[in-house]
């Protein structure tokens, strides 16, 4: 069985290759002298696909998260509130948010609550309120890094701190495992931001993703005992307790997604389709036929991949803005409903789209749309340029 450190090598090699994602050259460069020590070995298709996107997450999350967004006049809470994302601007205008009228809790001097609060099956979203004596304007991000979220039934929703995970699943006679699936321990990633400052009071939205669907809770557990600040260059760490409980509303929990069918595609070479519509996005999964083409022959001695290998390392590091556009296997993407609306890919975490080749032997390919349940009708058009072909693709309901 791989161990986590060959997971990432085998598939940060394949993502050089054959993901439509731009890496560091650090982070190639790290692939590449480590490629000789590895060695290729198999797993099944969900866990791959799984792998592939979280390491997409990480390559990415830099820019995300250092996108500060300072407002210091809001007109309206709910503008932009999560990034790029207007499906979750008009399912929030449409009443799916929650406003709990909490208590700040305060801890060596420092109070958080949670102001704003949204939850589908891949987004748990909000706006957390910090009042401190260290709020200052030229703040510019403030996390908390040893946060863990859970729920009444203790599945683990969020939380990346090793120790942290450790000892919940201690204190609670857990046996799950640091990294590994578990259909109790949700595979997810977060950005933040500072939404606005205003005196001692700051306003910070954190946005947290999931691989997998989050659970239909309905109370949920935010601990934390670490504020993170920068203080010019200096990193600023406040101690404390900060425990708070969340009653789940009924319209979160109960939440149903809508399943679309395809009724015809114009292009013979996608081999599947699978749409959901939820509350605030759609997801959209398919696959085709296509196959990767690798920098050298699957012949060639280990010093010639190495070679070919550099070589096309260099010519991507060469890469203009543009030329990577012209690269892009799909393009041009969106759903049309009934009505003749447009909606188009939603960028507001590195979860949303991408592709990758799994087994190496077929490419899937993952977007999310603005498109939501308040505007899905029961037919749908999803258009796309696949490698210079236009394709169509009509969707017709699922009904219960």
């Amino acid at each position: 069985m791989l161990n986590i450190q060959e997971k990432k090598f085998e598939n940060n090699l394949r993502k050089i290759f054959t993901e439509e994602i731009e890496v560091p050259y650090y982070v190639k460069n790290t692939i590449r002298q480590t490629l000789q020590q590895q060695n290729e070995k198999s797993n099944n298709s969900k866990k791959k696909i799984k792998i592939i996107k979280s390491l997409a997450t990480a390559c990415t999350c830099c820019v995300l998260i250092t996108g500060v967004v300072f407002a210091k006049d809001i007109v309206n809470i709910v503008k932009d509130f999560f990034l790029i994302n207007e499906g979750m601007d008009n399912a929030i205008e449409n009443g799916y948010i929650d406003n709990p009228n909490m208590e700040y809790i305060n801890s060596n001097g420092t109070e958080i609550k949670i102001n704003s609060i949204l939850m589908d099956d891949y987004n748990l979203s909000m706006e957390i309120g910090i009042k401190g004596n260290f709020v200052k304007e030229n703040n510019v991000d403030i996390t908390f890094p040893d946060m863990i979220i859970t729920d009444e039934n203790k599945n683990i929703l969020y939380c990346e701190d090793k120790d942290t995970f450790e000892e919940y699943c201690n204190d609670n006679n857990l046996g799950y495992k640091w990294a590994e699936d578990n259909e109790y321990y949700i595979s997810s990633g977060s950005n933040s931001y500072i939404k606005s400052i205003n005196g001692d009071t700051l306003n910070l939205v954190y946005n947290f993703f999931a691989d997998d669907q989050y659970p239909k809770s309905k109370k949920l557990f935010f601990n934390l005992n670490k504020v993170l600040y920068f203080e010019g260059e200096k990193e600023v760490m406040i101690e404390g307790n900060w425990n708070i409980e969340y009653d789940v509303p009924e319209k979160f929990y109960n939440r149903e997604e809508i399943i679309y069918n395809v009724k015809n595609c114009s292009n013979d070479k996608i081999k599947s389709i699978q749409v959901v519509v939820l509350e605030t996005t759609t997801k959209m999964q398919l696959t085709t036929n296509e196959k990767p083409t690798l920098p050298y022959d699957l012949n060639d001695d280990e010093k010639t991949k190495e070679i070919k290998i550099q070589e096309e390392i260099e010519r991507e590091q060469n890469m203009t803005i543009q030329d990577f556009e012209n690269n892009k296997k799909f393009k041009d993407e969106y759903i049309e409903n009934e009505r003749g609306e447009k909606y188009y890919p939603t960028k507001s975490t590195s979860e949303d789209e991408g592709y990758s080749f799994i087994d190496m032997s077929y490419l899937l390919h993952w977007q999310t749309f603005n498109l939501n349940k308040y505007n899905a009708t029961n037919s749908l058009k999803l258009h796309m340029n696949y490698n210079g072909e236009d394709i169509i693709i009509e969707l017709e309901r699922k009904m219960n």
